[in-house]
């Protein structure tokens, strides 16, 4: 069952008298490419699929989840039999046994190295954060299949004041490379991606504010665990999706339904192979809402599948969600994902900050507020994606926090 996100209170203003407007992307033939689209300006931003294998989350604060990218055939194992201790004697018999890592479908900061003990609040996945020195020491030791199919083993050693530091090398040890990814080289990015086979650091997907949907392909359940094309919301949006719409051209009360925070609320079964070509879901329609507060209508018309990867779509602005709005107000909180205290600054005076879970009932939890700044204990809180509303002079305000 998919978690749904209730909107704290969607107050709409009314529905825009913009006309829907056709507009499609290409992955290119074999689905070759992955597209960030943006709905305002129509921009597409590619990049190839093989291009990396790795992505670090960036953003500002302690956003420490890293993904792995299977689209082109990268397969990735956590090693069972040792830790980072062990580097020089990695041995692989049962690799074949062994169970194989993968990004969440549903959260885009619950990747491939984030399987984090559910026992120990300071366990990341891929290392172990120490509550003193803010500082994550990796103690985990991975296996890739790289997508030439050359075999490498991995150790994320740290991340330390924003500078990730990566070290992998032949399973027989040769050919070690150390290289950093740091934070301050992406500016209003989700995440900064490295590409192990050219061992090199990527700066690949547009601003946050500059891109709502990633069209491409990525493990999701079909039932079970497949390499799926399809799309995946910003992380920062809120998606909505209504079936059983008559006519989803002329459709537009996004006020109906629930806005939901899971990335692959779209998805990738909007369409359906019939054997012979792709058949588009006819009576869907989705509303996105932005971080902003714009929402904006997507139903897609045609899917033409590996022949070209075109997706052709329908988009129309609707109208704003007052919560979302910022109103010039500038936010930081930290760290994102929290493991136990969160720290919210402001701009304006913080008058209350209430926490929601995914489902839209209210959390429990201490929050001490002093002036423009505020912290809360989240440490009891199960982990999961909640949302902040939080309460200024100048204006309510909705953001996303990930308890690890």
């Amino acid at each position: 069952m998919k978690k749904v996100y209730v909107a704290l209170c969607l107050l709409i203003s009314g529905v825009a008298s913009a006309q829907m407007v056709e507009d499609s992307i290409s992955m290119s033939a074999g689905y070759q490419n992955q597209v960030w689209y943006d709905f305002e300006t129509g921009t597409q931003t590619e990049v190839a699929k093989g291009d990396y294998e790795l992505s670090f989350g960036v953003e500002s604060g302690f956003s420490s989840s890293i993904r792995f990218n299977h689209s082109a055939g990268a397969l990735l194992w956590t090693y069972p039999n040792g830790t980072v201790a062990d580097w020089s004697t990695v041995e692989t018999n049962g690799l074949s046994t062994w169970e194989k890592n993968y990004d969440s479908p549903t959260n885009w900061y619950q990747g491939a190295f984030d399987k984090a003990d559910p026992t120990n609040q300071f366990d990341l996945g891929w290392g172990q954060y120490d509550m003193t020195t803010h500082q994550v020491m990796g103690d985990s030791i991975y296996i890739v299949k790289l997508p030439n199919g050359a075999y490498k083993k991995l150790i994320i050693e740290s991340l330390i004041s924003g500078v990730y530091t990566i070290k992998y090398a032949n399973l027989d040890g040769s050919s070690e490379l150390t290289n950093t990814l740091a934070k301050s080289a992406f500016s209003n990015k989700f995440f900064g991606y490295f590409s192990l086979t050219n061992n090199e650091v990527l700066d690949l997907e547009p601003a946050k504010d500059q891109w709502d949907v990633w069209f491409g392909q990525y493990m999701d359940l079909a039932p079970t665990l497949y390499n799926v094309t399809g799309a995946l919301t910003n992380p920062n949006h809120l998606t909505n999706e209504q079936i059983g719409i008559s006519d989803p051209s002329t459709y537009t009360d996004f006020s109906q339904g629930t806005y939901e925070a899971e990335r692959n609320v779209i998805g990738y079964d909007w369409k359906t192979f019939t054997g012979m070509a792709f058949a588009v879901t006819s009576d869907v329609v989705y509303f996105i809402e932005k971080e902003n507060g714009d929402i904006w209508k997507w139903v897609p018309t045609r899917f033409d599948g590996s022949a070209t990867g075109k997706a052709v779509f329908a988009k129309q602005k609707m109208s704003s969600a007052s919560l979302s709005e910022m109103a010039n107000v500038q936010l930081e909180i930290f760290p994102n994902p929290v493991i136990t205290n969160l720290v919210v600054n402001a701009s304006e005076r913080i008058q209350e900050i209430k926490v929601y879970s995914i489902t839209g009932a209210q959390a429990q939890v201490e929050v001490a507020i002093e002036n423009h700044n505020a912290q809360l204990a989240m440490g009891n809180l199960p982990a999961g994606t909640y949302w902040l509303e939080i309460v200024t002079e100048n204006g309510n305000f909705a953001k996303k926090v990930i308890k690890n």
